[in-house]
C-alpha cells in the first residue's frame, strides 16, 4: 500500500507539473484561458495532499525500521558478569 500511495502521489505531481509546463508554452498562448479560482484551489490541494502523502510514507518507513528492527537485542545495562 505504501508503494501504491507513493507512486500515485509522484504521478499526481508529475501530471500537475506537465500541465503547468504546457500552459506556459508560447504556442499555447493563443488558446490560453484564465484558470478559475476553483481550478487553482483544486491544483493546490492536490499538491499539498501529494506532498503530505509522500511525507507520511517516508515517516512510516523510517519509524517502521526503528520499531521492528531485526538482529540481536541491545546489551542489557543490568547484566552482571560475576
Amino acid at each position: 500500500m505504501l508503494i501504491v500511495a507513493a507512486v500515485g502521489a509522484i504521478a499526481n505531481l508529475a501530471v500537475l507539473a506537465w500541465i503547468w509546463h504546457l500552459r506556459a508554452q508560447p504556442s499555447a498562448q493563443w488558446r490560453k484561458r484564465e484558470v478559475t479560482r476553483k481550478e487553482k484551489r483544486s491544483e493546490r490541494l492536490q499538491v499539498v495532499l501529494a506532498i503530505v502523502t509522500l511525507l507520511l510514507v517516508g515517516f512510516e518507513t523510517w519509524t517502521h525500521t526503528l520499531i521492528h528492527r531485526k538482529g540481536p537485542p541491545p546489551p542489557s545495562i543490568h547484566s552482571s558478569a560475576s
